[in-house]
């Protein structure tokens, strides 16, 4: 319970959902059918992150495969970031 009363008072986090959502909202014809597969779509990937973190933090695999770990990591988040600027740009170029 502690760590979802961290979580949801946490101002980068409001700020986040705040400037992510919009932009997404009409992936469906309503606007609660997005928000609600927007959230569950949130829920299961970060979820799905916790988890894969708690699993190495006890095996003890996480020094072992730091550098690994930080460069998937570091790949991913670059990766997101692109899919993202051709997304935007695309959109922007098209109107």
């Amino acid at each position: 319970m502690t760590g979802f009363l961290v979580g949801i008072s946490n101002p980068k986090d409001i700020i986040f959902f705040v400037s992510f959502f919009p932009q997404f909202i009409h992936v469906t014809e309503s606007f609660k059918g997005s928000i609600a597969l927007l959230s569950l779509l949130w829920i299961i990937i970060d979820l799905s992150i916790l988890f894969a973190y708690i699993f190495l933090m006890r095996q003890k695999l996480a020094l072992k495969y730091k550098r690994k770990i930080e460069v998937a990591s570091s790949v991913t988040l670059l990766l997101i970031a692109l899919g993202g600027i051709f997304y935007s740009g695309s959109a922007l170029l098209n109107q």
